[in-house]
């Protein structure tokens, strides 16, 4: 009620006026969101005192690896077109394919966003891993042949028959890859039909149902047509890509997995359906440890979605009162990407969103029963971003501290005079008193780039993570992680067996004599990526875990007691774990 009367107050002062771009105000349009949403019905608690260990923070640093084969850049169609599908750019899937302990990569391309559909062109590219940092361009032997304009690819499990298998997303279309088991896919199933010709962008994966599957969520952008646009949009006499909102936003689509290799169409049933907003990022986990799974949804423009399951596949809409649809200002934001982890260690998910230019990345801390809270004014998280336009936003603990730190992509949508066009990453470094610009990171952060999907990945196995960052018109770039730390680590990989084998959306709580760490389980990388089903978690300098908790669904608990540090696990649902050795 406390939330709802603050908004309320908000509204009558009049608030949140005056935006431009990308901003609008769209609070008088929700006041009744706000007076029909009954999940705020207690006080607000305080935050809890987070839960640090002393800080050990070592320099973080990346190396852009220079002799590789991956040579795939992101084509986003003629420069004169000035389609608003040129500006997404395409998303990368860390993803172990042939399942040999490597991990591949997969990449999504363009092509022409008004001839659509070029025969003869696939827009897949599939790297292998072959060891020492050399890929094998594969995409052509595994069957992996589409030819729409792509943007996300999306690793699941459809199925559950422990192959990871490929959803990608683009203009006009989707289509889903299952992997055959011996290093090769094949189109399957209807998804692509319930997808029809709307403009798909992020998916995610978890068993929203609890009924041992994966069900997938996909965010739609725009009605946009596959043609020569008509709209003439300038800055300065200078021809840019006009606005979204020069088109109407399109609903999102959430599909029921039926356990057959097909799947039903729930967005009306579900209530999904009835918001049309621009949407870009998709991420999913249990924010308020009530056992189910909710959806946070970043748009482009209008104020971001929070559905809170309420049963089965029913939600309802709430980010109004959670205050996770405005920034701490009121003003709607160019949300495109997301990351979602304990970014104060308060064994609380918080979840960021990156933005447009002028604007700037703004982290929601959590403070329990669905209420977040802008706390990111005036921090690094907001001078290091408002002069960039930010894509993907990657959680990760680069020097093993056991803190969370954040690797943003950015990079312009338009040649804008007095703008940069190409920008600069940005990596922040997790430290006990929040966020921090990370410097030096290494020589790919001192270049500016046309930035979009990103992912981690341990790709040399080394037990510290690296990045893969796709760009439009420039090679993709792989950061291999040489923080040099004596911090310890533990790998944990989970597989469900009552639950979805993916394990999607878990959370795992991870105990040492320092600290207590919430970490969230999932291969979902907020903005048209996968990330490694691998998880790292820094361990700081504890010799071993006291113990880890694994939240299955339905309140169901696993705990594992004694782990070494530096150890690699696989945690089977109601089994134990089990070691690798070699």
């Amino acid at each position: 009620m406390i939330i709802a009367l603050w908004l309320m107050l908000m509204i009558a002062a009049g608030y949140g006026g005056g935006m431009y771009l990308e901003h609008t105000s769209v609070w008088s349009g929700d006041t009744e969101l706000v007076r029909d949403f009954s999940i705020r019905s207690q006080p607000l608690p305080p935050p809890e005192s987070p839960q640090r260990s002393e800080s050990t923070a070592q320099t973080v640093g990346f190396r852009e690896l220079q002799d590789h084969s991956v040579m795939f850049r992101y084509t986003n169609g003629p420069n004169d077109l000035f389609h608003l599908a040129e500006t997404l750019g395409g998303g990368v899937a860390a993803v172990d394919f042939d399942l040999d302990t490597q991990v591949d990569l997969l990449f999504v391309d363009g092509g022409n966003p008004v001839e659509v559909d070029l025969p003869g062109r696939s827009n897949i590219y599939c790297y292998r891993n072959e060891r020492q940092h050399s890929f094998e361009e594969a995409a052509e032997t595994a069957g992996l042949n589409w030819s729409g304009y792509g943007h996300g690819c999306s690793v699941c499990d459809f199925n559950e028959d422990g192959f990871p298998d490929v959803l990608i997303t683009g203009f006009y279309g989707c289509q889903l890859y299952a992997n055959q088991g011996d290093g090769t896919f094949t189109k399957f199933g209807d998804l692509d039909t319930l997808a029809g010709n709307r403009w798909c962008a992020t998916a995610a994966w978890s068993d929203l149902d609890g009924d041992g599957d994966q069900d997938v969520y996909i965010t739609c952008y725009t009605d946009t047509p596959a043609q020569r646009p008509t709209q003439i949009c300038e800055v300065s006499g200078r021809r840019i890509h006009c606005n979204p909102r020069q088109s109407n936003g399109v609903a999102d689509i959430l599909l029921e997995n039926l356990g057959n290799g097909y799947f039903k169409d729930q967005s009306a049933q579900s209530g999904i359906a009835d918001f049309s907003e621009y949407g870009l990022g998709v991420t999913m986990a249990d924010f308020d440890a009530d056992g189910r799974t909710e959806i946070f949804v970043a748009n482009d423009g209008d104020r971001n979605l929070l559905f809170h399951q309420t049963a089965g596949l029913k939600y309802e809409e709430c980010a109004i009162p959670s205050g996770l649809a405005y920034n701490g200002e009121g003003e709607t934001m160019g949300s495109m990407g997301i990351a979602c982890a304990d970014f104060n260690s308060d064994n609380r998910l918080d979840l960021l969103t990156t933005n447009f230019i002028n604007e700037r990345n703004v982290l929601f801390s959590n403070y329990g029963h669905l209420s977040f809270v802008d706390n990111s004014r005036g921090t690094a998280t907001d001078y290091s971003s408002r002069s960039q336009v930010g894509w993907a936003a990657v959680p990760l603990d680069a020097n093993l501290d056991g803190l969370t730190d954040l690797f943003v992509a950015n990079g312009h949508v338009s040649d804008i005079p007095s703008q940069e066009y190409q920008q600069a990453p940005i990596l922040l470094e997790g430290t006990p008193d929040g966020l921090s610009l990370a410097s030096p990171a290494g020589g790919y952060f001192t270049k500016k780039w046309h930035g979009r999907g990103a992912c981690r990945a341990d790709l040399n196995n080394d037990g510290r993570s690296d990045l893969v960052v796709s760009h439009i018109d420039t090679p993709a770039s792989l950061l291999i992680n040489d923080t040099a730390t004596e911090h310890q680590f533990l790998k944990i990989r989970l597989i469900g067996t009552r639950s979805s084998r993916a394990a999607e959306s878990i959370l795992i709580k991870i105990e040492t004599a320092d600290a207590t760490r919430t970490i969230l389980y999932g291969t979902h990388g907020g903005y048209l990526s996968s990330h490694s089903d691998w998880l790292i978690a820094g361990l700081g300098k504890a010799d071993s875990v006291r113990r880890i908790q694994v939240f299955w669904p339905d309140d169901r608990t696993q705990e594992l007691r004694g782990v070494a540090a530096g150890s690699t696990i696989w945690i089977v649902e109601q089994l134990g774990a089990y070691q690798q050795t070699d």
